[in-house]
């Protein structure tokens, strides 16, 4: 399986590709370059070992769809939405939701992905 990241403005331009041996890499490298990677498919992609990708939206949005439904606590919805709505500003959304995400994001950490966690942890002043 190939993955091919694009411009978002030429969709013919190419700028990450890669094949399954190197998928992380590529998505770690595009994270980092502030790519768009709301049109890529990461559906069965190996995610884990993934860095810097804090402020990816595209990222958070995959990481809800691999949580089963049935783990998905009924408070969370909420805060899935207020995070979707606010792209990750940071203090936005510290004031908006405060401590009350922060076991969504205990459950990302469970699944390897620690960065959102350990942010909200260093805003809310939380050790």
């Amino acid at each position: 399986m190939n993955i091919q990241i694009v411009s978002h403005w030429d969709k013919s331009k190419v700028l990450f590709e890669a094949d399954k041996n190197n998928i992380k890499l590529v998505i770690e490298l595009a994270i980092n370059c502030s790519a768009n990677l709301s049109c890529a498919n990461l559906s069965g992609v190996d995610l884990r070992s993934a860095k810097g990708y804090l402020n990816s939206h595209d990222f958070f949005q995959e990481l809800i769809r691999r949580i089963p439904i049935t783990d998905v606590k009924k408070e969370w919805w909420e805060i899935i939405g207020k995070i979707m709505t606010y792209r990750w500003c940071w203090p936005k959304l510290t004031q908006e939701i405060g401590s009350s995400a922060l076991p969504l994001l205990e459950k990302y950490a469970e699944m390897g992905f620690d960065e959102y966690l350990i942010k909200a942890k260093e805003i809310l002043n939380i050790k």
